[in-house]
């Protein structure tokens, strides 16, 4: 994405919807650190989509290590993103190799919401994945009065768009076999502990359902131990991140955390 710089690369993994296009936003936030994206198999049509994201994280380091032979690291995702870049930091680790710092990019763990019936969120995940987008618009409709109901309706073109299923895309039928495949293996996964810098940035205005709590962390306090885990609120919500203003916000708390992550000399 941006080749230049004189700091470490940052590698930065691709969300649910597999492209990496949103990232080229850091650039101009990021200036002195070159940028690559890991970008999901399977957009092309020519290849079939990771299952799992074990699979996808030796898969990545594989193609990050043709660029940057040796650690330290530096690691991030979004959403989806995030648990791959988690994933690659743990089998690096076990591998005996270095990483400086695993940024999640509002990524929500496991227990992210305290008492909530994580089997039915799982449910939830494996029926989007097999029906698609039209089994989520069946949900809200059950669920959400007519005027919330109609407020989301008027949002689903724009988040249809921003991840590549809209019938206007010629590889719409591509992007939505990736996004289910994604969707798969993020409720399948089960993060193992990781010892190393971890960095939550949290969408601060994301809102939580009544009667439930959300975890400050996201949930990646149990996987990390917390002298290693660092959490940056981000004034926006989780579509919003990358937009601006939002995106300087999250620049700066990213750029104060990975040069804080540096090793020493």
């Amino acid at each position: 994405i941006h080749a230049d710089g004189r700091k470490p690369p940052l590698f930065c993994i691709h969300a649910a919807g597999g492209h990496v296009i949103f990232y080229q936003r850091l650039v101009r936030h990021l200036p002195d650190r070159p940028i690559y994206g890991l970008q999901a198999q399977g957009l092309d049509g020519e290849q079939s989509p990771l299952t799992s994201v074990e699979a996808m994280a030796a898969h990545y380091i594989a193609e990050m290590k043709t660029v940057q032979p040796h650690g330290p690291y530096y690691l991030g995702g979004l959403s989806f993103g995030g648990f791959v870049a988690f994933e690659m930091a743990r089998q690096l680790q076990v591998q005996g190799d270095t990483v400086a710092l695993v940024a999640l990019l509002d990524t929500r763990g496991p227990n992210y919401l305290r008492r909530s019936p994580l089997p039915w969120l799982r449910y939830q995940l494996q029926r989007v994945s097999q029906q698609g987008t039209a089994y989520v618009w069946q949900r809200l409709r059950a669920n959400l009065s007519p005027a919330k109901r109609d407020a989301v309706a008027a949002k689903l073109p724009d988040l249809t768009k921003q991840l590549g299923l809209d019938t206007a895309n010629p590889n719409a039928k591509e992007i939505q076999r990736v996004v289910e495949a994604n969707l798969r293996a993020a409720a399948a996964y089960r993060p193992q502990p990781y010892r190393g810098k971890v960095a939550v940035f949290r969408a601060a205005h994301e809102p939580v359902l009544a009667g439930w709590v959300a975890d400050p962390s996201l949930g990646w306090g149990n996987f990390s131990t917390s002298a290693s885990l660092s959490v940056y609120d981000i004034p926006s919500r989780h579509f919003e991140m990358f937009d601006e203003p939002h995106i300087q916000h999250l620049a700066t708390q990213l750029q104060r955390s990975l040069d804080a992550a540096a090793p020493s000399p």
